[in-house]
């Protein structure tokens, strides 16, 4: 093999092996594409979250604002979460009708 072929061999080796070294760290690197896909991943995923809180937040603004101005809807919330009653006002509790008969008879 002449010396400029054995030259030429060599080089095309080392140019190949330095080309998939730079190719390896360019995907698989610390800062390379895996990471780079990592990251927008988990961007997305951020964003996702942060819309989530934002329309929270916008539903706990109209909240307040209802406890602020609202008057009925103060004492809605106070008839359904405190069960409370106006004066005067009859209040029925209904209980399920008990069967004498064993649950395996029920139909």
């Amino acid at each position: 093999m002449p010396m400029k072929m054995y030259v030429k061999t060599v080089s095309t080796i080392i140019f190949l092996g330095i080309l998939l070294t730079l190719a390896g760290l360019l995907f698989f690197g610390q800062r390379g594409l895996t990471h780079l896909v990592k990251l927008q991943e988990q961007f997305a995923t951020l964003e996702a979250e942060n819309q989530r809180i934002s329309r929270e937040n916008d539903r706990l603004k109209k909240e307040i604002e209802l406890l602020n101005k609202n008057m009925a809807y103060i004492e809605d919330i106070a008839r359904k979460q405190l069960g409370l009653v106006k004066k005067d006002e009859l209040v029925y509790q209904l209980q399920p009708q008990e069967s004498n008969e064993p649950a395996s008879d029920r139909r």
